[in-house]
């Protein structure tokens, strides 16, 4: 997490594979191998970075990070999270400062959720499944079932995204 933070701020990837190298021996050396192997600036957030070691470490697809969909027009409808595009499928972290930081003057947290959920809405009918993660499911260690049910979300987006490819448009 704090990895991909520091390659946000600029550090050179290369200079933190070597810092693993150097320090391999060391007690955690092995987990913390991992997460420089998945570590990627464009990860915006503490639960997006955990995510992405889930898949990692359950053998999931690694996602793209900072996906955008436009709407037909090409009016942008979101940037999401993470995005498996083979699968026409994206993810969403929920975490409490996500909401916070959405806030807008006068508005209430369900104002919020409201308009989240309009958005999730717009990417749905663009053709795309969403999954949302919260921090209990992607803890190391405690994430199997999420990672099986993500697994399952993301074949079954794959198998719509088909179907509706072969459907003549009205």
């Amino acid at each position: 997490m704090s990895m991909d933070s520091a390659l946000r701020q600029g550090l050179d990837p290369e200079a933190l594979q070597e810092m693993a190298s150097r320090y391999s021996q060391w007690q955690g050396a092995r987990r913390a191998g991992l997460w420089v192997r998945v570590a990627d600036g464009r990860s915006e957030s503490p639960g997006e970075s955990l995510v992405r070691y889930m898949c990692f470490e359950h053998k999931l697809p690694q996602p793209t990070l900072q996906y955008e969909i436009h709407d037909p027009t090409g009016a942008l409808i979101g940037r999401t999270d993470e995005a498996w595009l083979e699968y026409a499928h994206v993810g969403e972290f929920d975490g409490r400062i996500k909401y916070q930081r959405l806030l807008r003057p006068g508005e209430s947290a369900s104002d919020v959720v409201v308009r989240e959920k309009s958005r999730e809405d717009a990417i749905r009918r663009e053709g795309f499944g969403v999954s949302r993660f919260v921090w209990s499911e992607v803890l190391p260690g405690e994430s199997k079932w999420r990672a099986e049910r993500l697994r399952r979300e993301l074949e079954q987006s794959r198998r719509l995204h088909l179907r509706n490819r072969s459907v003549i448009p009205l």
